[in-house]
């Protein structure tokens, strides 16, 4: 059996245990039908892979949503999983602040698990493996009428041209800006926790923010509102102009449906992207009763050993903590899940996964265009999801560097802005960085399954986003192009 990277980052082991079980308890939910899954962890970094039958099925099971009512269910379930998720959440933390019950505590969070695992099950429709079939037959009818502007306008049809949540953020920071009290900062990283992936504490919330203030004017952000209004007019008008020109309603049904997945993704992202800072009266809870570390109740307790503290005082050994922090693998086949951790995790890894890790002396590879550009530079590696990590980044990337992640995370925004380019191992027509790469004018690649396998960080590289390659070059040929 082959493994094929889908994605990586800095998360917890719970996420990817419920990742596994949507497959087991979520199978109404389009997309949920894997049956191998291999999820590799080293010193905290994360590296999910999908066998390449499990791929196929998921294209297979994609074709779901071309059927409108299908399509329609789909985006109403999601609504109503984002919905519940925030009240179960608001319930949860209500009892941890009322000194509620260890029982109490634990039949909530039984509840909040079952609707996490949910939102990870609709979170999974809007993958480019799901949404393959409707992005093909959507360039299928563009190929017939326009095969020279097909990318372009296939870019423009699947661009939203409605306000994400990120835009509704950044239009509420104003008044941060206007108002930055301590207390405002943090009632606004409670409502968006999207951007506080991995945070542990108010102060490191209120540090982000205090940050956010220095590096971004008023005047920055007003004209970066106005930018986004003024390109989202001009992407509807261009979106009429070409739907009308095509004629052809399913044309119009298949771009629509592409671009609210995109919008859907984001408010799904939210609901688990700060899940840690958002519930830290929780964790903290947690933490006390573990004698260990906000983050390493969050990072390396799965839900059922988290169930068996709140239930039973029971705590994970301290051997085997150490362990996961160094190396964990996760298997999931015939609809079980299986953990190794430390030395019996990496012979694991030897023998299910090496086999099927590409040669890191690959000189290219493709991927899908997301946004066409072409860009030369160095490959700027990023394996954090924290944004106080990610700031320390951004002090260091320069101009001719070009962003390479498993996938994008809000918290990578400030890198976006900077990077002359942006290369993933995940997405699609609805991902994040197809968004942002869109939003900036950046050329940027997704769904190429090996970039971070195989390019090392500083690497330079050529990418070319109108022919959907990355290639590996030399000092020499990289002097060359910036001397030209």
């Amino acid at each position: 059996m082959k493994y094929i990277l889908s994605g990586c980052g800095e998360q917890p082991i719970n996420k990817h245990i419920l990742q596994m079980e949507r497959h087991i308890y979520d199978t109404d939910v389009i997309g949920c039908i894997q049956k191998n899954i291999i999820m590799w962890d080293e010193d905290e970094y994360g590296q999910w892979f999908w066998s390449d039958s499990d791929i196929k099925a998921i294209h297979k099971d994609g074709e779901k949503l071309l059927n409108s009512n299908n399509a329609k269910k789909s985006l109403r379930e999601t609504h109503k999983s984002i919905t519940r998720y925030w009240r179960v959440a608001d319930k949860l933390l209500d009892a941890v602040e009322k000194s509620s019950h260890q029982q109490r505590l634990t039949v909530l969070y039984d509840e909040y698990t079952y609707v996490l695992r949910r939102i990870y099950a609709h979170f999974i429709t809007t993958t480019g493996q799901t949404t393959y079939a409707i992005e093909n037959e959507l360039k299928k009818i563009l190929e017939k009428k326009f095969p020279e502007q097909l990318s372009d306008f296939f870019e423009i049809l699947t661009t939203p041209e409605k306000p994400n949540i990120l835009f509704n953020e950044l239009k509420d920071w104003k008044k941060i800006q206007q108002k930055p009290t301590q207390k405002n900062i943090l009632a606004h990283t409670k409502k968006y926790p999207i951007l506080l992936t991995n945070i542990f504490s108010k102060d490191s919330a209120l540090s982000w923010g205090k940050q956010r203030l220095i590096s971004k004017s008023l005047s920055d952000i007003n004209d970066e509102v106005l930018k986004s209004v003024k390109r989202r007019k001009t992407i509807r008008i261009k979106q009429e102009e070409i739907l009308k020109k095509l004629g052809s309603k399913k044309a119009e049904y298949l771009s629509k449906l592409i671009r609210d997945c995109a919008i859907k993704r984001l408010l799904v992202k939210a609901c688990w992207n700060g899940e840690g800072y958002y519930l830290l009266p929780f964790f903290e809870r947690l933490s006390k009763m573990a004698g260990c570390s906000v983050r390493d109740i969050y990072m390396f307790y799965t839900w059922r050993e988290i169930r068996d503290l709140l239930h039973d005082n029971n705590n994970l050994p301290k051997q085997e903590l150490e362990n996961r922090k160094k190396y964990y693998l996760l298997r999931f086949t015939n609809k079980q899940i299986k953990i190794y951790s430390g030395q019996k995790a990496l012979k694991m890894k030897k023998k299910l996964l090496n086999p099927s890790l590409p040669n890191k002396n690959t000189k290219s590879f493709s991927g899908t265009i997301a946004n066409k550009g072409l860009a030369v530079g160095r490959a700027k590696l990023i394996r954090v999801d924290n944004p106080h990590e990610i700031n320390k980044i951004a002090a260091t990337v320069k101009s001719n560097h070009i962003l390479v992640s498993g996938m994008t995370n809000p918290t990578m925004m400030v890198l976006m802005k900077k990077v002359s380019g942006i290369i993933t191992d995940e997405g699609g027509a609805a991902c994040h960085a197809t968004i942002i790469a869109r939003e900036f004018n950046l050329p940027c690649l997704v769904g190429c399954k090996v970039a971070t396998l195989i390019l090392q960080n500083d690497q330079p590289i050529i990418l070319d986003a109108n022919h959907g390659v990355v290639k590996k070059i030399t000092e020499k040929e990289l002097n060359a192009f910036e001397n030209e």
